[in-house]
């Protein structure tokens, strides 16, 4: 940006649409808006209309072509919100800093068997203590609490695949729990996710088994403290309290009650406390007095006495508040209850970005007295990583840790990538899928595949488990006995042939006759029967042909029946779910309906039934994915034409 105090030539100003990034905000106090008025002589006139609101600076910098002898034009200048630069800058960081931390090599180019950690057998003594979990889950388990407890100059990298319902959070739960174990209560993880919603997620399971096992002290003897770290207003309500800006407000608080008791003297507090004795023995005498006594006068007396030593308690408390009035803690004082609160507990918990936050990064990268620890944390655990970019993956990493238990499944949804010249650089390749690519087909194998299902009725699991899983997937004996009472067929798949789609100016996609078919389904389920409305999820992959299946639910006085992408849907489950495929033309290819990891993430929602609707003859025709999904339902003869409604219940 050139320097405009020192022009060498005429100066140009400003007039047009300029872009440009806000380097420093300024935030400016109530008492220095008037002096701010007076260096800005554009704002004068604005300056009694403001009164005394918030007032900011900001330090812009402009990129202008031919940018010498520049200078902004002398009038006000409206700005434009157009995209915060924040997450970018915290992945650079995090790129930059990769090369300090052992990992790095290891990540670039993974394949060093000793890194890759090897899967842990599960000794008798173990499998007792872990018989809240399956056998997979055991071996997840004491693989990743090994990994964790190596010596800190040693790299390791734990890979867990979960498919869907195997229980994936449930096993993290049980490795923290380990961990803590094993650490006697000193260690700390950093447990990180994408997404503030997967967070919240594993904070409310982390919580939940605080709550169990603290009622017997033997069972976590060292507790569980978690802190969820981010901005308040992306935590959900159910854990606010257990947020670092919460805990360090009650902290802050308790301190300066305890500032406030310091101060006041000790005569003074004797004679409160006196005050609130007698105050107590008056009123439980008026309260205990016969209502048939006439005796108005001993009443009159005890409820005057009453007044007055009320009122001299108020008098106190008055003098107490004026003396405490300024109490408050000093910016270092407050520094150390954050570090504290930070230091003290076992789980950090947040986004991956937010371990890129400056104020985070000081507070955790400080020493602590009496630590020994080299890093911070024992291990990042980090959930949901086949969702994750590749350089939000590294943020964390920034502190040093070695050890990295990366848990997701590459077989479901990627990380979401707008722009189609990074998709075509594989930015929306996640770290876990590349390991995860390189390691499938190899004799070793370190990916410790969560193999026991307990979501799909065994049916549904059927053909994702032979198909993407290679049959790998196991449904446990509770989800078979849970589909005998069930009043639906598990899965079928109904061909919609007279179904045309209409595409829109958006360039979105509907089908009217699928919409219909598909809102008289959710009506004929509800008729008969007793399933409730909020049990049925409907996927419809295009935004057009999810708004005409809502206007259809609303007629038909179903608009109880949430309707979502595939996206909405990941992670989630209902009892039933219905997919509206929507591609149906002569020729031509169906899209991102085509895409298997969509495919397996919606086939993979429902709970007790799945039915799959659309033109079978335009989704087979390609090939691929489809073909084979359809002609697996040929053979197990449950595809239905849609004029057999009656055959589903």
């Amino acid at each position: 940006m050139p320097d405009p105090a020192q022009p060498s030539g005429p100066l140009q100003y400003v007039q047009r649409a300029t872009f440009g990034f806000i380097e420093r905000v300024t935030h400016h106090k109530a008492q220095d808006i008037p002096q701010l008025y007076n260096g800005l002589p554009l704002l004068r006139e604005d300056a009694q209309a403001l009164g005394n609101q918030n007032v900011a600076t900001l330090k812009l910098k402009l990129k202008i072509r031919n940018g010498r002898n520049i200078r902004m034009a002398p009038q006000p200048a409206t700005l434009q919100r157009v995209v915060s630069l924040v997450s970018i800058v915290r992945q650079y960081n995090a790129l930059v800093e990769l090369r300090r931390n052992v990992l790095w090599r290891h990540i670039l180019e993974p394949g060093r068997a000793d890194v890759f950690a090897e899967i842990q057998p599960v000794t008798e003594t173990l499998r007792t203590q872990l018989r809240g979990y399956n056998p997979s889950q055991q071996r997840a388990i004491c693989t990743a609490a090994k990994v964790a407890m190596q010596p800190v100059n040693l790299p390791r990298v734990c890979l867990l695949q979960g498919p869907p319902g195997t229980g994936k959070s449930h096993t993290i739960v049980g490795i923290v729990d380990k961990i803590i174990r094993d650490t006697q209560g000193k260690g700390r993880i950093c447990l990180c996710t994408p997404s503030n919603a997967a967070v919240d997620e594993v904070i409310r399971r982390l919580i939940s088994h605080k709550k169990r096992v603290t009622r017997d002290p033997n069972q976590l003897p060292y507790g569980l403290r978690v802190v969820r770290i981010g901005k308040m207003s992306s935590v959900h309500k159910d854990v606010a309290k257990h947020t670092f800006s919460e805990i360090v407000h009650g902290h802050i608080q308790n301190e300066i009650a305890r500032k406030k008791e310091k101060n006041f003297p000790q005569s003074s507090q004797r004679e409160l406390a006196s005050l609130a004795e007698k105050i107590s023995v008056l009123s439980n005498q008026l309260e205990h007095m016969d209502p048939a006594d006439t005796n108005n006068v001993h009443r009159k007396r005890l409820q005057a006495d009453l007044q007055k030593l009320e009122q001299k308690k108020a008098d106190l408390k008055y003098q107490y508040r004026n003396i405490n009035k300024s109490t408050s803690l000093t910016p270092a004082e407050e520094y150390e209850i954050k570090k504290n609160v930070l230091w003290r507990a076992h789980v950090i918990c947040g986004t991956l970005n937010s371990f890129g936050s400056g104020s985070v990064q000081n507070l955790l990268r400080s020493r602590h007295p009496g630590d020994q620890s080299s890093f911070f944390f024992n291990c990042i655990i980090m959930d949901e990583a086949s969702q994750a970019t590749e350089l939000d993956c590294l943020i964390p990493l920034q502190y040093g840790t070695s050890k990295l238990i990366m848990v997701g499944d590459p077989e479901q949804l990627s990380p979401t990538v707008l722009s189609r010249k990074a998709e075509q650089k594989c930015f929306g390749q996640s770290m876990f899928e590349r390991m995860y690519g390189y390691y499938k087909y190899k004799e070793h194998n370190p990916v410790i595949l969560l193999d026991t299902q307990y979501r799909m009725n065994p049916e549904i699991a059927a053909f994702p488990s032979q198909y993407v899983y290679e049959g790998r997937l196991l449904s446990d004996r509770c989800v078979e006995e849970r589909g005998h009472n069930f009043p639906l067929k598990p899965y079928l798949v109904f061909n919609i042939d007279e179904g045309q789609e209409q595409s829109s100016q958006a360039g979105s996609i509907k089908n009217e006759a699928e919409a219909h078919f598909v809102a008289m389904l959710c009506h004929k389920i509800i008729r008969h029967t007793d399933i409730p409305q909020t049990d049925i999820g409907i996927i419809a992959p295009y935004q057009s042909q999810k708004s005409l299946i809502v206007d259809y639910l609303r007629q038909w006085k179903m608009a109880s029946i949430e309707v979502g992408t595939v996206d909405g849907f990941q992670g989630r489950e209902k009892e039933v779910i219905i997919m509206s495929c929507v591609r149906a033309s002569s020729s031509g290819g169906i899209g991102f309906v085509g895409n298997r990891k969509r495919m397996n993430v919606a086939l993979t929602r429902a709970r007790s039934a799945m039915y799959v609707v659309g033109n079978l003859s335009s989704l087979e025709r390609p090939g691929g994915d489809w073909r084979i999904l359809i002609d697996d339902a040929r053979n197990r003869s449950v595809v239905l034409e849609c004029g057999e409604i009656s055959h589903y219940v």
